[in-house]
């Protein structure tokens, strides 16, 4: 008897399911007036199935993944002036859409794992840079450090040793280690879906 965890794939439902997911998805971030913006001249179409192929290589799936990197990829909306804070955005509809479809706490979790090593290659928004420029000259009111308003990493976070394979690329984009913002709260312990 095996008692080694099911892929993200499988906890998810399969294929069947990854489609459905990617399809109330998009549906969600075509309504959302905060990031729609980066989506309105896109091919719908290809981006779903593209997605999908992504989806279920990312999370364990039995497919390869034949698209581009990441870094290329993004790097359309990054010009158009996408940044951390739109890709939150992006990330919550995504843990929206599984919580709507059912899939429990924990496989939430691994899918945060997964979406956030894309995080990186995200610019910060101008706001976070001048805010931080502020804290750098010595203001004492604005002394706040990042790290006491940034949210944990989840509790299955991708560590040094057991790092997602598509991690690399995302730190080499970006250059830096920022500490993600904290999307799905708490772990349930082994729910099925």
């Amino acid at each position: 008897m095996s008692t080694s965890k099911p892929s993200v794939y499988v906890s998810l439902g399969g294929r069947a399911a990854v489609e459905r997911a990617v399809t109330i998805f998009y549906d969600r971030v075509s309504e959302d007036k905060r990031i729609n913006k980066f989506f309105k001249t896109a091919d719908m179409r290809r981006l779903r199935l593209k997605l999908a192929e992504f989806i279920v290589y990312a999370f364990g799936g039995p497919t390869e993944y034949a698209g581009r990197n990441l870094v290329a990829v993004h790097k359309p909306v990054i010009k158009k002036g996408a940044t951390v804070y739109h890709f939150d955005i992006v990330a919550a509809h995504f843990i929206g859409t599984l919580a709507d479809m059912g899939v429990c706490k924990e496989t939430q979790d691994d899918v945060y794992t997964v979406l956030v090593t894309v995080r990186p290659i995200f610019p910060d928004p101008w706001w976070l840079k001048l805010w931080r420029l502020l804290n750098k000259s010595g203001r004492e009111r604005h002394s706040r450090d990042l790290k006491d308003i940034a949210m944990p990493k989840p509790p299955n976070a991708v560590d040094g040793k057991n790092e997602h394979p598509l991690a690399p690329a995302a730190k080499e984009a970006s250059g830096s280690q920022r500490q993600p913002t904290r999307i799905s709260a708490s772990s349930a312990s082994g729910c099925p879906f």
